[in-house]
C-alpha cells in the first residue's frame, strides 16, 4: 500500500515540475479542471505529510512504532523536505 502511495506521490511531483513553471511563465487559463487537479494535489500532498508521522522506521535497535519518536524522527529528517 505504500508503495502505491508513493508512486501516485512521485506522479504527482513530476506534474507540478511541469506545470509549475508552465503556469508561471505562460499564465494558463484556469480552468474547472486544472482547479480540481491542484486542489486535489494539494490535499494528497498534505496527507502524505499526515500519513508520515504515523509510519514506522527502522533503527539500529529495529522497527520503531512509537508516535512521538516516529515525530521526532520525521522532523529531523524529512519533514522539511515535505
Amino acid at each position: 500500500m505504500k508503495t502505491m502511495w508513493d508512486m501516485v506521490l512521485m506522479v504527482l511531483i513530476i506534474y507540478e515540475l511541469i506545470m509549475l513553471p508552465l503556469d508561471l511563465c505562460f499564465v494558463l487559463p484556469f480552468e474547472d479542471t486544472l482547479l480540481s487537479i491542484d486542489i486535489f494535489i494539494t490535499i494528497y500532498f498534505f496527507l502524505d505529510i499526515c500519513l508520515n508521522f504515523h509510519t514506522s522506521y527502522t533503527s539500529e535497535t529495529g522497527t520503531v512504532y512509537d508516535h512521538k519518536l516516529i515525530a521526532k524522527h520525521y522532523f529531523r529528517k524529512w519533514f522539511w523536505i515535505d
